[in-house]
């Protein structure tokens, strides 16, 4: 559903992962972010997208830092290319590395997205 919103916990450096099937591995281009509902108030402006082959071997590919390029309307979308990889990985983070929009507010580690996509290039088998 386009319309629904994400939340993570509020907790400093919350973050959201990824684990794709077994057998299946993406070497990442592009990683897009779709605000949510409420981004007016929590819009994310500083992450970190890293890659690996476990939740514990990860590799950052995209640093993101105090981005207001994309503004704070609802559901509106932005688009980063990634560090050129020449490996495909099954698991993908995205960290906030730094408070939301919200910045003053309680809940200024909210991750608040309606959508994250995944561009490159996809392998099963």
């Amino acid at each position: 559903d386009p319309q629904q919103t994400t939340l993570s916990n509020n907790i400093e450096n919350s973050s959201l992962t990824w684990v794709l099937n077994p057998k299946t591995t993406i070497i990442l281009t592009h990683v897009s972010i779709r605000h949510g509902a409420s981004s007016s108030t929590r819009a994310l402006r500083s992450f970190t997208v890293e890659v690996g082959s476990s939740e514990t071997a990860l590799e950052p590919v995209l640093l993101v830092e105090n981005d207001e390029s994309i503004g704070t309307e609802p559901y509106k979308v932005s688009t980063y290319p990634t560090e050129r990889l020449y490996k495909a990985y099954g698991t993908i983070r995205l960290t906030m590395t730094a408070p939301n929009s919200s910045a003053l507010s309680e809940e200024c580690w909210k991750i608040c997205l309606a959508g994250v996509e995944f561009y490159g290039t996809l392998y099963t088998g």
